[in-house]
């Protein structure tokens, strides 16, 4: 009876184990989208002002 106890236990505490294993590799992916979303966004707008700056150096060009 005590060994058929242990057995349970043990086996639900592998179950909370995985459990949290999942949320934790959930929110590490979470975290892994958020840096990609962010260095995407940094990306484009470092893209956008070297566009900028090329247009506007062009101005000045057939200005002077």
């Amino acid at each position: 009876m005590a060994r058929e106890k242990r057995l349970c236990l043990d086996a639900e505490a592998a179950a909370y184990q995985d459990a949290a294993n999942v949320a934790a590799r959930g929110e590490i992916e979470a975290r892994e989208r958020a840096d990609n979303m962010i260095a995407r966004v940094i990306s484009d707008e470092a893209a956008r002002k070297a566009e900028r700056d090329r247009r506007y150096a062009g101005r000045k060009a057939r200005q002077r």
